[in-house]
């Protein structure tokens, strides 16, 4: 017999539409292809494929051809008629759904890898390759803690999630001694996959439409913090504000300076030796260049801006004009109304011996003065910046020539404790170090007013 080739009167729109407003129970019918219809199921958001045989001599019960968030219409629309076909042919309809005439039926049933509803596949498949593109370095973190925190959930459908694997994956965390603030970080990732997912599937416009309608969790099923666990965060928090938090003094500030000096010493001398003794003379000579390594002018554009790692990584020159700094930050390009870092270029100097402005025009020189691209682009593809961490082999050799502990962040927080032990105004250091409002600030920093403290209590 013919093949039949039916489009089905069905829509994605309509069938969203459906699935969101529709109650208990209720159907919608395809008015192309008659018994055809979807079915409205109890719990919330979903729907399932049905097709009730009308053909003579066929069971006319209703046979159950899939859930609506696993198949697409085209998808189900294709096993009806393979199913209408069977019945042609003498078959018994729930036969001919098992038999291999109807090739969507393995997909259904076996859930393989290219069903995105499954958690390991979006993961694999969307998640990642979405994260990827946006920022490398999250990527990689992101990878790590859905792999080791979640694998085991990778093979459950993301509408089948439920709050007791969250609840018995967040005991087992506990009884490892993991701090809270960890535990609610790997939750915050799986949540953003989930959120993800949501929002592809209400994209009407999109290919990933009705992958997971609505969150599987009614209520937030991370635990709150117990009465220990809120005493252990106030007690970090309170020792990251004393001790992290702080303006750098000038001893330390003088030994990472002479430190980096013997990193550039090394770079020359590392330079030199591969184009005697390994017949690399294509690389140009270091021991004329102020700043043999990038690592240098990252640093002192690190302290002299108090910008994030990942801002400095991707500062670009046109970001640079006019004496001034316009700098949207990283983790705000997303939104709809970014924040952008506005700082002026000083010429002056205090400890160091290179002020902003002569590292920034000695850099230029350096790359062949570029009016536009990556202050620090990546050495094998200069179309890409330097990646957000890759600062950090180079750091660590630094910090430990100077025999400091420090983190690259730790510019920044002397730069934002800096200008609030000056009395700088606070929203003027909001806007200075990115920040959208006070609070953070008003929060994290306030131990940087002791003299305005002392002053107020002195009126009793």
């Amino acid at each position: 017999m013919a093949k039949l080739s039916v489009k089905s009167s069905i829509t994605e729109a309509a069938l969203r539409r459906f699935i969101l407003n529709a109650k208990e129970g209720a159907t919608l019918s395809c008015t192309a292809i008659k018994g055809f219809s979807v079915y409205k199921n109890r719990a919330q958001n979903s729907a399932s494929f049905r097709y009730r045989p009308s053909l003579r001599g066929a069971s006319r019960n209703s046979i159950i051809i899939g859930k609506a968030n696993v198949l697409k219409i085209a998808e189900a629309t294709a096993m009806v008629l393979g199913i209408m076909e069977g019945i042609n042919d003498g078959e018994e309809a729930k036969d001919t759904l098992r038999s291999g005439r109807i090739a969507s039926t393995k997909r259904l049933h076996s859930k393989n890898e290219n069903d995105l509803s499954i958690l390991g596949n979006f993961f694999e498949k969307v998640y990642m390759p979405i994260k990827q593109r946006l920022n490398e370095d999250t990527a990689y973190d992101s990878y790590t803690i859905m792999k080791r925190e979640f694998g085991h959930l990778f093979k459950k459908p993301m509408s089948k999630l439920t709050s007791k694997d969250i609840t018995k994956w967040q005991d087992q965390k506990e009884k490892q001694g993991l701090a809270y603030k960890t535990i609610e970080r790997y939750y915050a990732t799986l949540i953003a996959l989930i959120s993800m997912a949501i929002k592809l599937s209400h994209d009407s416009s999109g290919e990933h439409a009705g992958i997971l309608f609505d969150s599987p969790f009614p209520v937030r099923p991370l635990r709150g913090a117990s009465k220990a666990q809120r005493e252990a965060i106030l007690r970090q928090e309170r020792d990251i504000d004393t001790h992290v938090r702080r303006m750098l003094e000038k001893e330390e500030l003088i030994k990472l300076e002479k430190a980096m000096e013997r990193y550039a010493q090394e770079c020359v001398d590392g330079r030199e030796r591969s184009r005697k003794h390994s017949n690399k003379l294509h690389l140009p000579c270091l021991k004329d260049v102020t700043f043999p390594h990038w690592i240098m002018p990252y640093i002192y554009i690190s302290y002299y801006t108090g910008l994030r790692p990942g801002d400095v990584s991707g500062l670009e020159w046109q970001d640079l004009h006019n004496g001034k700094l316009n700098k949207v930050t990283e983790k705000s390009k997303h939104l709809t109304k970014p924040v952008v870092v506005k700082l002026s270029l000083s010429n002056t100097k205090s400890v160091f011996k290179y002020s902003l402005v002569e590292v920034l025009t000695i850099w230029r020189a350096q790359q062949g003065n570029p009016k536009t691209g990556w202050v620090f682009p990546q050495i094998r593809d200069a179309s890409k910046p330097l990646s957000e961490k890759g600062y950090k082999k180079s750091w660590a050799k630094i910090t430990e020539y100077a025999g400091l502990k420090l983190h690259m962040y730790s510019f920044r927080h002397n730069f934002i404790s800096t200008l609030i032990r000056e009395g700088m105004n606070m929203k003027l250091v909001a806007t200075m170090s990115g920040h959208k409002t006070t609070e953070m600030i008003e929060r994290h920093y306030a131990h940087h007013f002791p003299s305005d403290v002392e002053e107020a209590m002195s009126v009793f």
